[in-house]
């Protein structure tokens, strides 16, 4: 029996030593998944007009945090709003490396985007914050 417990014992340690971990934390989600949400949310430009419309995607990122794929899988019924979210993505491309314990996680992913922030948003996936004020433009010739 030691030979076994060794062999565990050499297991885990290799593990550690790799990196792999045995849980993924919620905190470690919750971070990667907003670093994700204010890369996009710093690019996404929304049209005009797209106050309460909400969008809901689905991507994947490989190991290094290239995008795979993106779609919509719950349109906001306004087409311009779905695109400018998805070339949003495409412009952010590519994203930071998931952490290796996310790395499986992150090949496909849902995310929701809305123009104001739904009431009972609580998981990190699910916030979605005020679009920043516009800045106004001077009339002409002043």
């Amino acid at each position: 029996m030691p030979a076994k417990n060794n062999l565990l014992s050499l297991a885990a340690m290799a593990a550690l030593f790799c990196g792999l971990p045995s849980v993924i934390h919620p905190a470690e989600l919750a971070d990667f998944g907003q670093q994700i949400r204010r890369r996009i949310e710093s690019i996404w430009q929304p049209p005009e007009g797209s106050d309460g419309l909400e969008v809901r995607i689905r991507f994947g990122l490989d190991h290094s945090g290239k995008l795979t794929t993106v779609e919509i899988i719950r349109s906001s019924g306004n087409k311009s709003f779905d695109r400018s979210l998805l070339l949003a993505f495409w412009r952010a491309n590519p994203f930071p490396p998931p952490p290796f314990a996310l790395r499986e996680r992150y090949r496909s992913v849902e995310m929701s985007f809305a123009v104001t922030a739904p009431e009972d948003a609580e998981d990190p996936f699910e916030y979605v914050p005020k679009r920043p004020p516009r800045k106004k433009q001077s009339p002409p010739g002043k």
